[in-house]
C-alpha cells in the first residue's frame, strides 16, 4: 500500500461530505487554505469526523492543513487534531495541542510526549503531519508542524483499544467530553508508507468526453456535462451504465502543477433497481485501460467511492500535468443485477 486517501474538500457541500465522513462535519466556504472551501468541525461527542478505510494496518502517515479559530487551545478535554483508531472500538492514539500551543501526543487520555510551546498557533494555517505506529509496547508517533519535526516518542504503548491496528482517521478526534475549539481542515492525505511534507490537494472536474462513451446521459449527448457539477446533484444529471463491460471516461485540465504524489478518482454512485449485485471499477485510460484495484459495490442510495494511483499506471512514473491532461478517468461496469447510475 501507499497513498490510501486524498481529500481537498472541494466540490462538496455538507450533505455530500457526510457520505464519506461519519458524524457531523460541515463544509465552510469562508475559511480555507486551498480552493474555496474547507471541512469545519467542532470537538464533541465520540464517533464524529471519522473516515473509515478498507481493511486495517498497523502504521500510517497523515497530513492535513489545520486552522483553529481560537487564540489558545483547550487542554486535553477538548479532544485531538488528528487521531487514528479501530472503527468498532475507538481512538488508539492522537495528536492534539494545549493552551500554550504545544503539540501533544496522547494515547487517548495519557500524555506520551509534547513539543515546545507556540508550535501550533490560533488563527493560523499549519500543515500538521503525524506518523502513527500502533503497538502495546513498541508504539511510535512522530509529529511535524509546517515540515518541522516538533515531537516524537517510541517504545511506548500507543494501542488504547483491545483490538490492534488502524482502520479509521479522525479529524478533531473525539473523546467523552464536549468542548474544544472550532477547527478547519484542508489538503488531507493518508499514506501507509511515506510522509510527503506540506501538500496541496486539488480537485478537478471533467471538461470533455474521453474515448469511452458507453453510458447513457440523463439528458443531451455530452457525457462529461452530466458529471461536472461543483457539488454532486444526484438524480438531476447523471450517466447510467446498463450492461456489463460498459465504460465511461472523461478528460480534465489541471494547469501547471508542482510534484504530484498521487491521483484519486472520486465518484458518487447508486444502484438503479433492487437486484444485486451491482459492481464497478474506476478506470484510467492512458496507453490502454487500467482498472482500479477495488471492486466497488453499489448501494441503494448514493455513496462515495475512491481509488488512488500513486503513479501513472501506463509506465509507473510520477504523474505530471501532461500525463493527467492526456489521460481519461471514469468507470467500468463489472457486474450488474440491473443498472448502475453514476454522478460525480
Amino acid at each position: 500500500m501507499a497513498l490510501i486517501y486524498l481529500d481537498s474538500f472541494q466540490y462538496r457541500d455538507t450533505t455530500n461530505l457526510r457520505k464519506s465522513w461519519n458524524g457531523d462535519p460541515a463544509i465552510n466556504t469562508g475559511i480555507y487554505r486551498t480552493g474555496d472551501r474547507s471541512m469545519y468541525s467542532f470537538v464533541g461527542m465520540d464517533d464524529r469526523k471519522k473516515f473509515l478505510f478498507s481493511g486495517y494496518i498497523n502504521s500510517v502517515y497523515i497530513g492535513v492543513s489545520f486552522y483553529a479559530n481560537s487564540v489558545g487551545f483547550s487542554p486535553y478535554s477538548g479532544g485531538g487534531i488528528i487521531g487514528v483508531g479501530r472503527d468498532s472500538y475507538g481512538v488508539q492514539c492522537m495528536v492534539t495541542a494545549d493552551e500554550e500551543g504545544r503539540a501533544e501526543i496522547r494515547r487517548l487520555g495519557t500524555l506520551l510526549a509534547e513539543s515546545d510551546p507556540n508550535k501550533i498557533l490560533g488563527y493560523t494555517w499549519h500543515y500538521i503531519e503525524a506518523y502513527f505506529y500502533v503497538h502495546d509496547t513498541a508504539g511510535e508517533v512522530k509529529v511535524w508542524v509546517d515540515d518541522e519535526l516538533v515531537t516524537e516518542v517510541s517504545g511506548v504503548d500507543t494501542k488504547n483499544q483491545s483490538a490492534s491496528g488502524i482502520d479509521s482517521v479522525y479529524l478533531n478526534s473525539p473523546n467523552t467530553t464536549s468542548g474544544g475549539w472550532n477547527a478547519f481542515f484542508n489538503d488531507l492525505y493518508v499514506d501507509s508508507d511515506t510522509r510527503h511534507g506540506p501538500c496541496r490537494v486539488m480537485g478537478y472536474l471533467p471538461y470533455d468526453d474521453g474515448s469511452h462513451v458507453d453510458f447513457t446521459p440523463s439528458t443531451g449527448s455530452d457525457h462529461w456535462a452530466m458529471v461536472d457539477d461543483a457539488v454532486a446533484d444526484n438524480d438531476s444529471t447523471y450517466n447510467k451504465g446498463d450492461f456489463v463491460g460498459e465504460k465511461d471516461t472523461y478528460k480534465v485540465l489541471t494547469g501547471p502543477l508542482d510534484a504530484v504524489y498521487g491521483l484519486q478518482i472520486r465518484s458518487t454512485v447508486i444502484k438503479d433497481g433492487e437486484l444485486v449485485p451491482a459492481r464497478f471499477k474506476h478506470l484510467i485510460t492512458q496507453g490502454g485501460d487500467h482498472q482500479g484495484s477495488t471492486l466497488h459495490d453499489c448501494a441503494g442510495s448514493y455513496a462515495i467511492h475512491t481509488d488512488v494511483w500513486d503513479t501513472d499506471p501506463s509506465d509507473s512514473n510520477p504523474w505530471n500535468q501532461t500525463k493527467i491532461e492526456s489521460a481519461e478517468f471514469g468507470l467500468e461496469v463489472i457486474q450488474l443485477g440491473t443498472t448502475t447510475t453514476t454522478t460525480v
